[in-house]
This record gives C-alpha cells, structure tokens and sequence, in this order.
C-alpha cells in the first residue's frame, strides 16, 4: 500500500458510504494491512472517524467479531465509548448485538462503560438479551450489569426476552434475580407481554423470528407466573419480618432502628410490585420522621 492510499479519507465505495481507507481495511478483515497503516502515526486521525451511517472503524470491527482488528484499534487510540450521533450506538451494542464476550471484556478493560445507553435507553445488555446471547449476557451480569434496566419505554431485559421468544436467555435471567413481574411504562409485566406477543402472531399483527416456536411464549408466561408468586411470596416474608422489626423498636421509641427496618419493608414491598403496602410503608416512615426530628429538637432546646 502506498503513501497516497493509506492517508486519503476517499470515499472509497461510492458517495452513499463515506468510508475512509481505515473502514475498508477493517471490513477487508486484514491484520496485516492494519498493522502496516497504523506505521504511519499520522493515519492515527482516521481511528475514530465515522462513516456515513455513524459507525467508525471500531464499531464495525466489534459488529463483524474481529478480536484481532478490535485490539489494534484500541491501542492505536480508538474511543471504545464514541456513539453514532444519531442514537448513541457504541462498539458495546455491537458486540452484545453479535454476543461476542471476549470482545465486551476487551472494550471494558479498554475503558468502555458497559452499561451505556442509546438514545432510547437500551443498553448492551438489552441487545444480548434480545438475540440469545446468553454467553455475553453472562460475561455483563457477572460484571454488575443491571438485569433490571429499563429502556425509555420501561422495557427491562426481561421484556426483551419475552418479546423475541428466548426461553433461554428469560430463564438466566430470573435466575440471576430479575423481577418477574416488573411494569413497563404501559403498566405491561413480562408475562402480559408474552401473551400479547402470541396474540399478535397469532393474528398475523407480528412475526416468529428464526429459530423461536409459538408455544415458546406459553412457556416463558407460565415460567415468569411461577417466578412471580415465588418472588412475591419470598418479599411479603421478609417485608413482614422487617414490620415486627420495626414495631419492635418503635415501641422502644428507636425511630431511626424503625425507620431503618421500614425502609426494607417497602424496598422489598415495591420490588415486586405491591404499591399499595409500599406507600403505606412510606406513610409510616414519614411518621417515624416527624417524630425523630420532634426528639431531636426537644434534646436540643434542653442542652
């Protein structure tokens, strides 16, 4: 490859792509051209210049799996965080997109912030979920990733999997502590989704994607209405146990020990959505509150 060819930004594919060189080597997949570009330290200006639908060179290595190209790009200066400026799509989408987790480790150690969001809050994790990655979602919730996330629309990635019909993906995640019964911004749980979603398809309104059958959605709703008494029932038994606590240490004027054991009380009540018992919670915080401060005050004013 010559000077002229490594330096300019041509378009190299026609108008519509404006690609630079960097994009095409990268989509050629050849290590050993990249490596000769990256000689010259002037084509370094090129590392993190989008093409024309956003995407830079990194996002289309981590899109296409290439760990090889992934890794000279990131020591060669690539931003592992540079969103499109559309939606704000990062290398991290793609590679929770294609479920590559060797890949989501290397822009994580690269400084990649794995819970980032687009502009419709979905976050890498949503991705996976939504294409039965199952080694990616993994890899993201071993690294603290919230398996309770929720996009703009209050999908969590529990939706996610219900409404693509991954039995599989659904199943880890209830298993690594996802809330069953968890309402989007509609007020639709997980389990109202897999019903609708069947409904829908059924009705010719929505279409089975690859490799996902009908009564897949039949499983995921009977699976989230046994998680969902489990987990309901597993709060109303430490919510309870955390109200005697707290009846306990009110009757021993301790507001601060009851209020402590309320909070739980209604932490636990709203996790599984039982509203009305968490704001009769919160009711009785403010109530301990008022007294707490009416204490403080009185030991202050006889000092």
């Amino acid at each position: 490859m010559n000077d002229e060819s490594l330096c300019r930004i041509g378009k190299t594919s026609g108008a519509k792509q404006m690609r630079t060189v960097l994009h095409d080597i990268i989509l050629n997949d050849d290590d050993e051209e990249l490596n000769d570009f990256f000689k010259d330290p002037s084509n370094k200006r090129m590392i993190n210049e989008p093409d024309a639908i956003g995407w830079t060179p990194l996002h289309w290595a981590c899109s296409k799996g290439l760990k090889n190209s992934v890794s000279a790009l990131l020591e060669n200066g690539a931003d592992p965080n540079k969103g499109t400026d559309y939606d704000g799509w990062t290398p991290a989408h793609d590679a929770a997109r294609c479920g590559n987790s060797e890949i989501l480790e290397m822009l994580a150690k690269a400084g990649a912030n794995i819970e980032t969001t687009t502009s419709s809050g979905t976050r890498p994790l949503h991705y996976a979920v939504q294409y039965g990655r199952t080694k990616a979602m993994q890899w993201m919730c071993k690294e603290g990733c919230d398996v309770d996330a929720p996009n703009v629309a209050g999908w969590s990635p529990l939706h996610f999997a219900v409404r693509h019909g991954r039995v599989h993906a659904a199943h880890m995640l209830l298993d690594l502590g996802a809330v069953a019964n968890m309402p989007d911004k509609s007020g639709h749980t997980p389990e109202d989704l897999a019903r609708i979603t069947k409904d829908k398809i059924k009705k010719g309104i929505l279409h089975l994607e690859e490799s996902v059958q009908l009564d897949d959605f039949e499983k995921i709703a009977d699976m989230l209405a046994e998680k969902t008494k489990a987990q309901r029932d597993a709060a109303v038994s430490m919510a309870k146990h955390a109200l005697e606590n707290a009846d306990s240490h009110f009757e021993a004027e301790d507001y601060f020990g009851a209020i402590e054991h309320l909070q739980v009380a209604r932490d636990e009540y709203a996790r599984v959505g039982m509203r009305d018992e968490s704001a009769q919670c919160s009711k009785r915080i403010a109530e301990c509150e008022e007294l707490l401060e009416r204490e403080q005050h009185h030991e202050s004013s006889t000092h």
